[in-house]
């Protein structure tokens, strides 16, 4: 095997070493940008899924295309001194956390190195200075957000979670170590009532059915919940039974919203929204500030480093009170409002209405 220049100047695989059901040694020398194992024969590349920078293993060839192969993990021979066990039992099925059998300053090394990676060989900066990561005391349960898709298994039991990594197989959930304990609470009560009321789910391949997805929101520092459901028709049966079975089953409920989306596809939410109950927001507090989100609106999943986050910002962006600021694609204005601490003035630009209305309110 050997290489040549393209047009391009890039370097070109004269000869493809593998051959799609090969089965291979590899050592991971890193990891691509979406969290799977680089290995290499020769010069070649092999993108390894469930495997991690450090791990030796058998690999199975899946994919061959004329610059690299994708191969999955077939026996771990050596694992990685970095390598946990997950703490999901869904994770090999599951495509949400794919980092979590890696430790977790191994996995800020990861992202720092994703960093590097934009910057110098997509970037094509030189000699970036990228700081360490600022990670969490604890990374677990705390997303402030999720998105269910519903469906039903071969025996029409219903099923809520996530899909299972590159297909549109549901992954039937009860719990998750990343999310709020509270999207938990709701996520049971929801799962069981459509059970018990006969509510169909939407199937995308023959756009029938109508219960789409559940959202959850939770305030992290409020402890307000919102929940939507999204919607293939104007209406879902049983929506005042349904308010008022969550509100007895999770009293933390702020607001109940029914989202419309008619559209064929996978996309979760549609443009109209139906509050029934509460006023369509629940409230989220970051630093000094209070901001109101709706269901529409963009909200850093993390509240807790959305905090150390911004507040980094201001610390870098050095203001001294004459400034001009403008904040490009603002959402609801959180780091608009935190700025405006030290700036003269700020401006917020945003495409989506209803994060115009609660940026305007906050």
């Amino acid at each position: 095997m050997g290489q040549k220049q393209d047009k391009q100047g890039k370097k070109r695989i004269e000869e493809v070493p593998v051959t799609v059901g090969d089965r291979i040694d590899l050592f991971m020398e890193g990891q691509e940008q979406g969290g799977e194992g680089i290995g290499r024969i020769g010069a070649f590349p092999v993108f390894v899924k469930d495997a991690i920078e450090g791990d030796r293993g058998t690999v199975l060839i899946a994919e061959v295309k004329n610059r690299f192969a994708r191969g999955k993990l077939e026996k771990l021979i050596e694992p990685s001194s970095d390598r946990i066990e997950p703490f999901c039992p869904k994770h090999a099925l599951c495509g949400g956390c794919v980092l979590q059998v890696q430790q977790y300053e191994a996995q800020l090394r990861f992202k720092k190195k994703k960093v590097i990676d934009a910057l110098e060989r997509i970037g094509g900066l030189r000699a970036v200075t990228v700081k360490n990561v600022i990670g969490m005391e604890t990374p677990f349960y705390y997303r402030n957000k999720a998105q269910f898709p519903v469906g039903k298994d071969q025996e029409g039991n219903i099923l809520m979670g996530f899909y299972e990594k590159g297909s549109h197989d549901l992954v039937d959930l009860s719990e998750c170590s990343i999310e709020h304990p509270k999207i938990e609470k709701v996520l049971r009560f929801a799962k069981a009532f459509i059970a018990e009321k006969g509510i169909e789910p939407y199937d995308e391949s023959t756009h029938t059915g109508n219960l789409r997805h559940l959202m959850v929101r939770v305030g992290v520092k409020t402890e307000e919940i919102m929940v939507v459901l999204i919607l293939r028709e104007k209406k879902m049966a049983y929506e005042k039974e349904f308010v008022t079975e969550l509100l007895k089953t999770v009293p933390e409920v702020r607001t109940v919203v029914i989202n419309v989306n008619q559209e064929k596809g996978n996309r979760i939410l549609g443009t109209e929204n139906r509050v029934l109950y509460g006023d369509g927001t629940i409230r989220e507090k970051l630093g000094d500030f209070t901001f109101l989100i709706s269901p529409l609106s963009f909200f850093q999943v993390n509240t807790i480093q959305t905090e150390k986050l911004y507040q980094k910002a201001l610390e870098y962006a050095s203001l001294h009170g004459n400034e001009k600021v403008i904040d490009f694609y603002c959402g609801t204005g959180t780091i608009s409002l935190f700025l405006s601490q030290k700036a003269k003035k700020v401006f917020g630009i945003e495409i989506v209405k209803e994060a115009v209305t609660d940026a305007r309110e906050n």
